[in-house]
């Protein structure tokens, strides 16, 4: 977890991240490339949410696509587990609903196959279902 946090800081910092313009995020995308493991996963999920916040959804999602392609070389199912659930929230800003349902429940069933129902995992996965059911019914 430590490893994740300190990958999470070094993205922020070279990303921009924070910035509304979102500039920077390519120079990220190569760096995150060269990592290894898990830390690339967990700095794909943080850059893919940093697209999110900006309003750049498609390289969002490029870049979650990315990490769970090496999530899944490493074969760790809990941080397999997150890519389902920020595609989700890129797919739920973009406004396609049952594209996001369909993440979400991919998601859901790694959670339920691999990880045994993980409390953490599935809380986040159904509050993303109640969050896409309100925005499809048009309550939020």
């Amino acid at each position: 977890m430590r490893r994740c946090v300190r990958s999470v800081s070094v993205v922020m910092r070279t990303s921009d991240c924070g910035t509304v313009s979102g500039r920077g995020f390519g120079k990220s995308t190569r760096s995150l490339a060269r990592c290894a493991g898990d830390a690339q996963g967990c700095d794909g999920h943080v850059l893919a949410f940093g697209h999110k916040t900006t309003g750049h959804i498609d390289e969002g999602l490029e870049v979650i696509g990315a990490t769970r392609r090496w999530l899944q070389q490493s074969e760790g199912y809990y941080p397999l587990a997150w890519p389902s659930y920020v595609e989700a929230l890129l797919l739920l800003k973009r406004g396609t609903y049952l594209e996001a349902r369909r993440a979400r429940e991919s998601g859901l069933e790694l959670v339920d196959n691999k990880l045994n129902g993980h409390p953490a995992h599935a809380s986040l996965k159904n509050r993303a279902g109640a969050l896409i059911r309100a925005r499809s019914l048009g309550v939020l």
